[in-house]
């Protein structure tokens, strides 16, 4: 039988968690890199190896003031990278696209919390 009384700890828990990551959704960055990457025994994540002359484009987007900063490596200008321009782009379009629909999904998270707490309250409140 479902447990249907919302424990108001575990509430405020998973708002907080909301909330913390929604900071991680102010900053967009896009890395489309040709060489190498490395795993972070840590966390597990792959991270590309960037050194001073990998060729490499970067972009950063501050979503809440709204700048936008793309950095490239001059051989990614010209010659045999310069398709590397136009993935660069497509990927941009898609982390776009993801910030887009985490922040979608936030909102119906801060909305499923509040709509459980107000459940909540009316049935304490109830005679």
């Amino acid at each position: 039988m479902p447990n249907d009384t919302a424990n108001p700890k575990d509430e405020r828990s998973l708002l907080d968690r909301i909330l913390n990551k929604a900071e991680d959704l102010a900053t967009l960055e896009i890395l489309t890199t040709v060489g190498t990457v490395e795993k972070d025994a840590a966390s597990g994540r792959y991270n590309a190896v960037v050194g001073a002359n990998t060729p490499a484009i970067l972009t950063k987007i501050e979503l809440i003031e709204g700048d936008i900063v793309t950095v490239f490596h001059r051989d990614t200008l010209t010659g045999d990278l310069e398709e590397l321009r136009e993935i660069h782009k497509e990927r941009e379009a898609q982390g776009m696209q993801i910030i887009n629909d985490r922040i979608a999904a936030v909102k119906e998270l801060v909305k499923l919390v509040a709509d459980l707490r107000g459940a909540r309250q009316a049935k304490d409140q109830s005679p």
